[in-house]
């Protein structure tokens, strides 16, 4: 730390970032600097964008964190001498889950601890949820029944059907056989 021109048998008082005095170094009477006197200046406890919680510590200390929750990645942090935080080096990256296509819905990259939804088709009712854990692997779907809603074609009734299931109505009269149709896990026929 640079200390300004001061003149001799003449103190320098050192303003901490929350302006009380850190210390006070005396030039002596041959232009040479004394030992500094006082408490010295600290940062102040505090959490960054990050999450990371920090320690109050002494200024001119320097101090390093693994980042927290969904993240990898280490942060170097310096206190300067006058007790404000500045970050040194590192970074804290995202751990998120690829985005993965499974039971007919492509799944988003998404943010470790996060919930992605998937509504019915024809409704606003959740069909699908799966969460991406802290640790960046999706975890099993979890599924909830949809409906395909009553629909008529012609002289075809089709009756409201659960999900993930096939629907079968005789032909009209006139005609032989059944006709097949499929209701999707989203409630889509």
């Amino acid at each position: 730390m640079a200390f300004p021109r001061t003149h001799s048998d003449r103190a320098f008082r050192f303003l901490c970032a929350d302006n009380s005095t850190g210390f006070t170094r005396r030039c002596d009477s041959f232009g040479a600097w004394e030992a500094p006197v006082g408490p010295g200046c600290r940062c102040p406890q505090e959490e960054d964008e990050h999450g990371i919680r920090w320690k109050a510590i002494p200024g001119g200390s320097v101090v390093q964190r693994s980042c927290v929750g969904p993240s990898v990645g280490m942060i170097v942090r310096n206190c300067l001498p006058e007790g404000r935080w500045a970050y040194v080096q590192g970074a804290c990256e995202a751990i998120t889950c690829p985005q993965n296509r499974s039971h007919e819905v492509e799944w988003p990259a998404t943010r470790g601890g996060e919930v992605v939804t998937v509504p019915c088709a024809s409704s606003a009712a959740v069909a699908m949820l799966r969460k991406c854990s802290d640790l960046g692997q999706w975890e099993s779907i979890q599924e909830r029944p949809c409906f395909c809603e009553e629909e008529r074609d012609g002289s075809l009734h089709w009756p409201r059907t659960q999900g993930g299931t096939l629907q079968s109505l005789r032909c009209p009269p006139a005609f032989t056989g059944a006709i097949t149709r499929f209701c999707s896990r989203l409630g889509r026929w």
